[in-house]
């Protein structure tokens, strides 16, 4: 009887951990919706000529598409686009942040002032990124995506993109403090391999 019992207890126990880890692990799951995936990324779209979005840079343009893989939805900062857009497409306000390795070359990528690609062993100037003093603030659901645009110059294997996003859920006041800062990044090194060698073979 004894031995039934201490068998009981340990099969208890068991299911009783097991549960226990499952309860553990459910929120992790439940928080992204493929679990594959990172919580925010950027998926390449597509390459070509497109509307400029001011005079000093090309008009060779990266398009990209933002997408929400988390259960909670998250806010950016958005502004307007000029016309002949691709239907769509948002400005999504960003940063141009120099990587602190980013020596040697230029990579073959082309240079911010102009269409003509740099010479070789030059290292490009950093161009600035997109800001406005009049924008909003724009909230992509769950498992959805935005499509923008950036010209071919914002993404170097010397520089990143850097995208501030926040989650989008109602803010309780008096606030505590300020909210975490999070960003989603993206350089040339991101690109899919063959738009990396079509943009070196441009020199």
């Amino acid at each position: 009887m004894r031995i039934k019992t201490l068998a009981a207890l340990s099969i208890l126990l068991v299911v009783g951990v097991s549960n226990a880890q499952l309860k553990t692990a459910e929120p992790a799951q439940q928080f992204k919706i493929d679990q594959h995936r990172p919580y925010v990324y950027l998926e390449f779209d597509h390459i070509g000529e497109g509307v400029k979005f001011s005079e000093d840079e090309p008009s060779t343009r990266i398009w990209l598409r933002i997408i929400n893989n988390c259960n909670m939805p998250i806010a950016v900062r958005t502004s307007g686009v000029p016309d002949g857009a691709v239907m769509g497409e948002v400005g999504i306000l960003h940063d141009i942040v120099k990587d602190p390795e980013a020596t040697g070359s230029g990579g073959g990528f082309y240079s911010p002032s102009a269409s003509a690609p740099v010479a070789a062993n030059v290292v490009p100037v950093m161009p600035r990124g997109y800001h406005s003093d009049v924008s909003s603030v724009s909230t992509i659901p769950p498992g959805k995506a935005m499509l923008f645009s950036v010209p071919v110059t914002h993404v170097s294997k010397h520089w990143h993109m850097e995208i501030p996003f926040r989650f989008d859920f109602p803010r309780v006041r008096p606030l505590v403090g300020s909210e975490p800062k999070m960003v989603q990044t993206y350089s040339a090194w991101d690109l899919p391999q063959a738009v990396q060698n079509k943009l070196e073979n441009k020199q």
